[in-house]
């Protein structure tokens, strides 16, 4: 065999080899669960963004119908003491069946129980979120309410009573409200309580971002009061940046719910 040969047979072989190591340690992943401490592991070499667990962890599953059913399932476990994690069981439909797991016995057994063939079928949450706790909070300007009041556990969302949230002026291109987490951590879920005196729409088109990464927005004609926002995102720094030019930025509460990494 002909020098040149060997090389490209050396360099096809060594080409073999990298990509059954790769493939190795998604599987290894698998095994494991996919525990926090492993999912953005996953996410980063395996070419998806695992989140819940899903049937296939090596399959990109963030834009799954099932999704916002599962986050608002997590929710109510979150709320939950006794709960340690969620099975969403799919009926065909886009909410699916929301069922609470109370013990790490029924979480493991759900988790073992979902096959490895695709995004379909029932869906596990393997840990349970916890409120994120916010501090060192900054905002692009201030009128009458500073950002410290979007994170004080007040949920008053009259503010014209006394000043209770944030509230930002309206001279900067895209105002902007920010906080930060105690250390690193996985964003699954942001509840945000708008203000219910008056002036409720300038809440009506705005990003959340973590690290600068958008993961959830609003866009719409229809002002809320209370509303849960997916995010998915890992980070330290949890942001809300005001889509309406030179409009105000007001928000009564921002919580933030997942887990430490």
């Amino acid at each position: 065999m002909a020098l040149q040969d060997r090389m490209q047979v050396a360099q096809t072989g060594a080409e073999l080899v990298k990509a059954l190591a790769a493939v190795s340690y998604c599987l290894l992943l698998t095994l494991l669960l996919l525990l926090p401490v492993f999912e953005a592991d996953a996410a980063q070499h395996c070419g998806s963004r695992v989140t819940f667990l899903p049937r296939n962890p090596a399959a990109s599953c963030s834009d799954d119908r099932l999704r916002d059913a599962l986050s608002s399932c997590a929710m109510r476990c979150a709320l939950e003491a006794r709960c340690r994690g969620v099975r969403l069981a799919d009926n065909g439909g886009s909410g699916g069946v929301c069922a609470l797991l109370s013990s790490e016995l029924e979480v493991n057994a759900s988790a073992t129980a979902a096959s490895a063939t695709d995004c379909t079928g029932d869906r596990v949450l393997a840990w349970k979120p916890e409120q994120l706790q916010l501090s060192g909070c900054s905002e692009s300007s201030t009128y009458n309410g500073n950002c410290n009041n979007a994170i004080d556990g007040s949920l008053d969302q009259n503010h014209d009573s006394g000043a209770v949230c944030s509230h930002t002026q309206a001279t900067v291109g895209n105002e902007w409200w920010q906080a930060s987490m105690a250390s690193r951590a996985f964003v699954s879920l942001v509840r945000i309580y708008n203000r219910q005196d008056g002036s409720e729409s300038r809440l009506n088109n705005f990003a959340i971002s973590v690290d600068g990464l958008q993961c959830a927005s609003y866009n719409s004609a229809q002002a809320f009061s209370i509303k849960d926002f997916p995010c998915e995102q890992v980070g330290t720094t949890l942001k809300v940046t005001q889509r309406f030019s030179n409009e105000f930025l007001t928000m009564c509460e921002v919580i933030a719910f997942g887990r430490l990494l």
